[in-house]
């Protein structure tokens, strides 16, 4: 009756392991019986019981394979320790990875930082050569800015362009310059055709 009962667990163990997809490995340590009377069972039971278990502790004992308890604990403990060093070598290889990106990243950071200033500095160079040749363009005839115009600058903006309201003091403000530009207009005039009459009284 035992033997099926433990036949019946052998092969639910079995079942088990192959479900997790783990090899069943038999029990090496002989279990313990137990010599223990139940509440109905009988002293002629109890004594065949015993001498049934004892039998199978002594035939079990006979049969087991060999075995180094020593040698099972040092391949446990070698075992545990390449697991720590996988594990180590990982963290330590995933760490290094990261270290390996945060630095790719600044480079590139400094890499484009450094292109932007190339650019701008450029620009700033370039932009004095790109006035010189506006200067230089020849100016065709008609085309030729009038001196009023540019000495009123700002002053002479078209109606469009000026604000809507303008205050008091702006506006006497504004007045006053147009006044001293258009004197200082007329006065440079003058000089220019000084000569002329000169010239002419001197012919």
């Amino acid at each position: 009756m035992r033997s099926q009962k433990n036949k019946c667990k052998r092969k639910a163990e079995e079942k088990e392991a192959s479900a997790r997809g783990e090899p069943y490995q038999l029990q090496t340590d002989i279990p313990v019986p137990r010599f223990k009377r139940g509440k109905r069972e009988s002293e002629n039971a109890y004594i065949q019981r015993m001498d049934q278990e004892s039998q199978h502790v002594l035939f079990l004992t006979r049969n087991q394979i060999e075995r180094h308890p020593e040698m099972e604990e040092q391949q446990a403990v070698h075992v545990k320790s390449e697991k720590k060093k996988e594990h180590d070598r990982k963290r330590l290889e995933k760490l290094i990875k990261k270290r390996e990106e945060k630095k790719e990243k600044r480079q590139e950071l400094e890499y484009f930082k450094g292109k932007k200033c190339n650019v701008i500095s450029a620009g700033a160079q370039t932009a004095p050569r790109i006035l010189e040749k506006v200067c230089c363009l020849k100016i065709q005839p008609g085309e030729k800015p009038l001196l009023l115009k540019t000495l009123l600058g700002s002053s002479s903006a078209s109606p469009s362009q000026r604000p809507a309201s303008v205050s008091m003091a702006r506006q006497r403000i504004i007045q006053e310059e147009r006044e001293r530009v258009v004197k200082a207009y007329r006065d440079l005039k003058k000089l220019k055709q000084q000569p002329l009459s000169q010239t002419v009284v001197s012919v």
